[in-house]
């Protein structure tokens, strides 16, 4: 894992992406995370009490919420991504695909209505104001 928040977001994606291919059981997955991360998450984990740190999800939200990872953050992240020189298309997209999943994620959409219906939202909001934005 590395420093940055980009970093964290494609950590995330990729470990979970090795742990459904090779089936690991939910009970596991905290500790194979462990070794791998970063130094402000390694912190993250060692003031979680005991019970906690076996468990992969409230490891992985302690993590996103210490390096301020919100559902606003991937959007923005997202939205703010441009390819770096040097940088394959592939990878590129692999990156805003990636944000996009975690921000579909953490707003817990898990259908194509409600996909749409975020999409509308994000882009109604888009058009207030400052001040009619802050009061939802």
């Amino acid at each position: 894992m590395g420093p940055g928040m980009l970093d964290v977001v494609l950590f995330f994606r990729h470990i979970e992406a090795i742990f459904e291919r090779y089936n690991v059981p939910a009970n596991l997955g905290a500790a194979l995370l462990q070794p791998h991360l970063n130094d402000k998450s390694r912190s993250v984990i060692a003031r979680l009490d005991s019970s906690s740190c076996n468990d992969y999800n409230v490891v992985r939200d302690a993590i996103l919420r210490e390096h301020k990872l919100s559902p606003a953050t991937y959007l923005d992240m997202f939205n703010d991504l441009a390819q770096k020189r040097g940088e394959t298309t592939v990878m590129y997209c692999s990156k805003l695909k990636s944000l996009l999943s975690m921000y579909v994620k953490s707003r817990k959409v898990d259908n194509f209505d409600d996909l749409l219906a975020l999409i509308v939202c994000d882009r109604v909001k888009s058009t207030l104001s400052e001040n009619c934005r802050d009061i939802y």
